[in-house]
Formats: C-alpha cells, structure tokens, sequence
C-alpha cells in the first residue's frame, strides 16, 4: 500500500453508515477512483460534489475501494449546487465521464471536465444552456466519439451545402443519397452542422438555433457511444430544466 497524493474532482457521493461515505472520485493520475472515507461526516462538513482539489489517499493497485485520507479542496463550485440548471449541467458532465471512464489516466480528459465545471459555474444565467451543450459535446469529443460531419460516414463524399442527416449509430452524418435506414434521423443542415462542430470544440454558440433540439440529438448520440443500454439518468432532470424536447 502506497500513498497517493492526485488531483481529483468529486462526482458522487454514497451514504455508507451514520458516520462514513463512498465517495468516487475522478483523478489526473489514476482515471476514476472509488474510496471508503470512514468517519468523514462525523470530522466536519464532508467535500461537496463537483468540488476539485488533491485528493490523498492510501492506494493498493488490487483493491476496488481505497482508503481515503484527505481531500484538500481547490475550487468548490459552490454555484453549481446553488442553480438547478446548473446543477443539472454539472450532473450530466459528471456522468459521461462516470460512464465512459476507467482507472486509465486522461490528462486531456481532467483538464476538460475541470474548466468545464469551472466555466459553468461562473457562466452569467442566459448562456447556461448552451454551455451545457459545448461542455458535454466537448468531453464526448476528447472521449473520441466525436460524429463526423464533414463528409457522409457511408459513401465519403463531403456534405458541403446539402442537407445531410446524423445517423447515431454510424457516428456521423449520411448524405440524401445514401440516408437509407436513416431517413427519420434528425436533418442537419449547414448552419446546424457549423454550429455542432463549434459545440464540439466546447466554443459557446451565440444565437444557438433550437436547443432543445440540439440537447435531444446529445442525448441520442450519448445513447449509441457511451452510456449503451442504460441512458444517463441526468438526461431526463438536465431536460426538465433546461426546456421539454419534443
């Protein structure tokens, strides 16, 4: 047993006893990281969700659970707990990278969800939506589930100005041509495709055409690539809040 000193980011939280939480962590060093914190509610106030910081621990490389020592919190993102889009926001973030991630390292990863929590908890309330959407679609991208937009994922050719539609399954958008199967898949046009490409890239879409639109297409892409046959439960609560998708 070694002791490990990493930076983390809280994303749960599970009552064990009157006095102790399982808490999961995801950290820079070693991906996502589970620990019994004995006694941690009985010492004080425990670390708030979505709290970053250096977590320390006694790590056995052999053992699910580890034993929690310290967490010594950096930035607590205290308005994200104080707005309930914002919390929703931060609840769906916290479980791609809960669904998608491992004990394996991602640096690119960490740094991702860190300034994302970081940005959303400070963002002014009229681009809280749309920063929902280019945070999540941003972490789906640097998990590499990027979809391909330029060119149809079935025959090649580039999309150009035509009006394409996102096969889910495929990971990418069919041309007219080849749409097929896919002829009730969402239609992507031009505008919607610059604009999905800059969520992508985590850039804040000003005038965001139809976000719950934009917020049903995520859900669905997120549905084939990561989360399988259990959807995210923050979609449902995240789509409450920020506008019912139809």
């Amino acid at each position: 047993m070694s002791l490990l000193s990493t930076r983390a980011i809280l994303l749960k939280a599970h009552p064990f006893s009157e006095t102790s939480l399982i808490l999961r962590f995801f950290t820079r060093e070693r991906g996502l990281v589970s620990v019994m914190a004995r006694g941690v509610r009985r010492r004080g106030t425990p670390p708030e969700i979505f709290s970053s910081g250096v977590l320390v621990l006694h790590y056995r490389s052999n053992r699910d659970l580890q034993n929690y020592r310290e967490f010594s919190i950096m930035h607590a993102h205290r308005a994200l707990a104080g707005d309930v889009r914002r919390f929703a926001g931060a609840s769906l973030l916290a479980d791609l990278v809960l669904h998608h991630a491992g004990e394996e390292p991602s640096a690119a990863l960490f740094a991702g969800l860190d300034t994302s929590l970081g940005r959303l908890a400070e963002a002014p309330p009229e681009v809280i939506a749309v920063l929902i959407l280019s945070s999540a679609w941003a972490l789906v991208s640097l998990m590499g589930y990027a979809p391909e937009l330029g060119v149809c994922v079935e025959c090649g050719d580039e999309l150009d100005d035509t009006v394409g539609r996102l096969d889910h399954a495929a990971g990418g958008l069919r041309c007219p041509r080849c749409a097929g199967s896919a002829s009730e898949a969402p239609r992507i046009g031009p505008r919607a495709r610059a604009q999905l490409g800059a969520l992508l890239l985590g850039e804040p879409v000003e005038g965001l055409d139809h976000v719950s639109q934009h917020l049903k297409v995520l859900r669905n892409y997120v549905h084939h690539h990561i989360s399988g046959s259990r959807p995210l439960p923050s979609f449902p609560f995240l789509e409450s809040v920020v506008g019912e998708v139809v």
